[in-house]
């Protein structure tokens, strides 16, 4: 599971942000939160018509983790 990462979100995501695009924030960064904030501002641009929940989990050995 080292480095996977798992996208949990509801569709106010899914329904206003293409899956490529989606994909590409995913592995745009190292940090679950900075993802997590670009995925909200990206639905929210194109409309946010609905809640948007999003939570990114970012697998890693311990040792590979920051402090």
């Amino acid at each position: 599971m080292d480095g996977e990462r798992l996208l949990l979100c509801s569709d106010g995501l899914t329904t206003m942000v293409a899956d490529d695009e989606v994909l590409m924030i995913m592995t745009s960064d190292d940090l679950p939160e900075s993802v997590c904030t670009r995925l909200v501002g990206e639905a929210n641009n194109h409309g946010g018509s609905d809640n948007i929940t999003v939570v990114a989990v970012f697998f890693a050995r311990k040792s590979d983790m920051r402090s």
